[in-house]
């Protein structure tokens, strides 16, 4: 499922093929940064202010023959086979050096604007799988959810002691109001 240059990063893992004009050696030279403060010939190359190189691969095309391009996007790196089956045959016949972009390698909202040596072959998403889940075939996840169990009724000796307690009390605070009246 190609798309045209100019797309933007998105939430689903992606990656954009482009072929280099150029031998390997020069294309990983394009990654190298000339100073502290300036953006690598790569970034320049794409239009963007940040690459973070994990993310990056540069291969000569013919390493991948016996293997097949087409089957190194799906099996080795996840995309999904309804985006890469109809360039397969293009990307199969890919010749030269190749430059991999995932979008884990750009920052949020980021815009690729390739320019010569790059050329864009195409841009192809990440296998995504919806399940349902399954209902759980267990007696236990059957039963209908209770509360918490009710708090046990008092039992009949707690209750007497309780009023005990309670009388006991009482005729202490009587003796002691006829001790302060007597005295």
């Amino acid at each position: 499922m190609s798309e045209g240059p100019g797309f933007h990063k998105s939430s689903f893992r992606q990656v954009w093929v482009f072929g280099v004009d150029l031998p390997e050696p020069e294309a990983r030279a394009l990654l190298e940064y000339p100073d502290e403060d300036s953006r690598s010939p790569l970034e320049e190359l794409l239009g963007v202010s940040f690459l973070d190189e994990d993310f990056i691969e540069i291969f000569d095309a013919k390493s991948l023959a016996s293997y097949g391009f087409a089957h190194y996007l799906t099996e080795a790196n996840g995309m999904s086979e309804d985006s890469v089956s109809p360039d397969a045959a293009r990307l199969d016949a890919l010749e030269g050096t190749v430059l991999l972009v995932f979008s884990q390698a750009l920052r949020e909202g980021a815009a690729l604007e390739p320019r010569y040596p790059l050329q864009f072959v195409g841009s192809y998403r990440e296998a995504i799988e919806v399940r349902v889940p399954e209902p759980m075939p267990t007696e236990s996840a059957k039963g209908v959810l209770e509360g918490p169990a009710a708090k046990p009724r008092p039992s009949d000796a707690a209750i007497l002691g309780r009023v005990a307690t309670a009388a006991l009390i009482f005729l202490f605070a009587l003796v002691l109001l006829m001790v302060w009246i007597a005295g």
